[in-house]
């Protein structure tokens, strides 16, 4: 019957397309949830991509979806829009700053804040979280210079110097070590303090209080001690101006000793690359003012001059670091919150700042 009429057979053929099309656009949702992870992460997926006309991530026209659950996905996908926007910012302003990320964050918010993130999100709110990133991101700019030093400092075959270059190679070493263990200390506990009996206690309140909120004023209330806890507590609180600038300054003579470090052992490597050279026989192309014509003599000459420099560079930081660390540690034990109290005790928990500073007092 089918095979004698083909009209019939055009429509059976018809109505199974409209079916195997429907089937094919017909997605499922755990294709959608993935979709929208992506959007979350500023990468279009298969069904949810970018829209330019509605400036936001939608799901495409020619899938059937429900209207609640498309604009459930658009909502959802609101952390993609402004991850394209601080993305946006950070690649048009070209600071080299650290800071760059956490000014990009609350820029692109204060640029085009959608409801309901302006109700959460408001000037004063914005205001903190600057601080906040700001302040994060200097302490781990410090972390990270601490940590390239760490990895500086590897054994070095000493080249054959003289006795007493020798000794001052050692001892500039020593120095070094010694300030780097001094600095790791303060700085990862002060890091500990901020990660887990700042943000993460802060954050496990505010979860709590998420929780048993009744309505929005109860959450925006929740928010607003949310983060002036996370301030006031990070040193960031206007009560706290004169030991924050105490911090900030341990944090410059921080990278002051990271550049002093990387020039140490710049110094060192060279030196023995040089000395290794002064051994072989000099030829017609050499300088005659390079440290290879001159001989090793010369050679030993200069690293003296070298590592003493370096020495008076380091005994000077390293006093100007035990001279701040001492006032910073002298204005903890004044604050107000009690957690402040406790990183004193987190940082001289063996008493050696308590005696040390005792022992200046009496001198």
């Amino acid at each position: 019957m089918i095979s004698k009429d083909p009209e019939n057979l055009r429509d059976i053929a018809f109505r199974e397309y409209k079916i195997l099309v429907k089937e094919e656009n017909e997605v499922n949702e755990e294709v959608l949830v993935r979709d929208v992870l992506y959007a979350c992460q500023g990468i279009d997926g298969k069904f949810v991509k970018f829209n330019s006309e509605i400036n936001g991530y939608a799901v495409v026209d020619y899938i059937n979806t429900p209207r609640a659950t498309k604009v459930m996905i658009r909502t959802l996908s609101e952390l993609g829009w402004l991850f394209k926007k601080v993305k946006t910012f950070v690649s048009e302003s070209m600071v080299d700053r650290l800071e760059t990320v956490g000014q990009a964050f609350c820029a692109a918010l204060q640029y085009e804040a959608r409801a309901p993130l302006d109700t959460v999100f408001t000037d004063s709110a914005l205001s903190k979280y600057l601080r906040v990133f700001n302040f994060l991101w200097k302490l781990k700019r410090v972390e990270h210079a601490l940590i390239g030093i760490w990895k500086t400092m590897k054994p070095n075959s000493f080249v054959n110097l003289q006795s007493s270059v020798k000794l001052q190679l050692l001892s500039a070493l020593r120095r070094c070590q010694v300030l780097w263990n001094e600095m790791n200390h303060f700085v990862t506990n002060f890091q500990y303090y901020i990660m887990f009996e700042v943000l993460e206690v802060s954050w496990c309140n505010f979860s709590k209080e998420m929780e048993a909120a009744k309505d929005l004023d109860d959450l925006l209330a929740a928010h607003e001690k949310y983060l002036s806890s996370i301030v006031g507590k990070s040193l960031l609180g206007e009560q706290s101006q004169t030991i924050r600038k105490s911090l900030f300054v341990l944090f410059e003579l921080i990278l002051r000793f990271r550049s002093h470090a990387d020039r140490l052992y710049e110094g060192i490597y060279e030196l023995q690359i040089r000395t290794k050279e002064s051994g072989r026989e000099r030829t017609k192309t050499q300088e005659s003012s390079s440290w290879i014509s001159e001989g090793r003599k010369a050679i030993t000459q200069r690293a003296g001059e070298f590592l003493q420099s370096m020495s008076r560079d380091m005994d000077s930081i390293a006093k100007e670091y035990t001279t701040s660390l001492d006032a910073f540690l002298s204005l903890l034990p004044l604050q107000q919150t009690v957690d402040l109290k406790f990183l004193f005790f987190r940082l001289d928990f063996t008493e050696f700042y308590s005696r040390l500073h005792f022992k200046r007092k009496e001198s």
